[in-house]
């Protein structure tokens, strides 16, 4: 069985993290897919170095463009009412 553990940043610092939990799917090209639409495009692996000093992928971070929940209010006009949230998703099997 598969968990996923997400942590949410902006170039502010962390957002906030989720603890690890068992997604909808054992199929990692599904989940792949289903992370994508929900946190935008992926922009790079997460690695591990394993006990043999060699990198293992472990994780995905995705890249989206977020409106600030205030945006309306401010009366911020056009890039101004964005910022780029990034997203890391690592992965393990559960014992």
């Amino acid at each position: 069985m598969l968990q996923i553990k997400e942590i949410w940043t902006t170039d502010e610092g962390i957002l906030g993290a989720s603890d690890w939990y068992e997604p909808f799917t054992d199929n990692i090209k599904s989940l792949f897919r289903s992370l994508m639409r929900e946190y935008g495009h992926c922009v790079s692996k997460i690695y591990m170095d394993g006990p043999d000093n060699v990198a293992y992928p472990v994780g995905w971070v995705f890249e989206k463009k977020k409106e600030y929940a205030d945006a309306n209010r401010s009366n911020l006009k056009g890039a101004d009412r964005y910022y780029k949230q990034e997203t890391w998703v690592s992965i393990r099997q559960s014992l």
